[in-house]
């Protein structure tokens, strides 16, 4: 069965309105982390003006960012081991099965 529309429209529910709300959280988190490193240690005096920037919030924003790429990195790295062990595995039993086969062949 192909992934015609009819398919798709029945068996994966993507809501516009949700994804739409998630592109906008991906392009608000690549904006954000573009400032955040951009301006890494700016100005936490008031007295700066248009260059101040609260520490808390900025810390807080830093810091989350961060993390989320951090947890991303740690999916990646969890993803790639479980492909080498699945590989691994796929390769061990393919071993074991060519064992087999050349010792039944050679009773044989």
């Amino acid at each position: 069965m192909g992934l015609t529309r009819n398919f798709l429209i029945r068996y994966v529910n993507v809501d516009p309105i949700l994804t739409s709300i998630s592109f906008v959280e991906f392009v608000f988190f690549i904006c954000g982390s573009v400032w955040a490193f951009k301006n890494f240690e700016p100005s936490y005096n008031p007295e700066d003006g248009i260059l101040y920037c609260n520490k808390t919030a900025f810390l807080f924003a830093f810091i989350y960012i961060c993390c989320c790429y951090m947890a991303i990195l740690v999916f990646i790295l969890i993803a790639f081991l479980l492909c080498c062990l699945c590989l691994m595995t796929m390769l061990t039993c393919s071993c074991n099965d060519i064992d087999d086969d050349a010792t039944v062949e050679a009773k044989n």
